[in-house]
């Protein structure tokens, strides 16, 4: 894995991660839009959305090939998904760090 801080993506061994979009709520939680681009051509690109609560991160429901999609999902999704990627765990650190 490959942290780019300044690009504010990351290089994993199947996709690359990239920050698409940074949400701020009312009581302080944030929403964020993650996209994964796979290194085969063959392969979409996605988006994932996550909200961190009280210094949570937590994926949200299911991934999406549409950038405006995963972004409305990011503000009303409510179900959780589960993840446990080290790559997704260090791009959203750069979250936290930028902030």
């Amino acid at each position: 894995m490959i942290t780019l801080p300044d690009c504010r993506m990351v290089l994993g061994t199947y996709e690359a991660y990239h920050i698409e979009y940074v949400g701020h709520r009312i009581g302080g939680d944030l929403d964020v839009v993650v996209s994964a681009i796979p290194y085969d051509h063959h392969a979409r690109q996605s988006y994932i959305a996550f909200r961190c609560s009280a210094g949570e991160w937590r994926a949200l429901a299911g991934r999406t090939h549409d950038l405006e999609t995963a972004i409305h999902r990011a503000e009303r999704e409510t179900r959780w998904a589960g993840w446990g990627s080290p790559e997704l765990a260090a791009l959203l650190d750069l979250v936290e760090v930028s902030q």
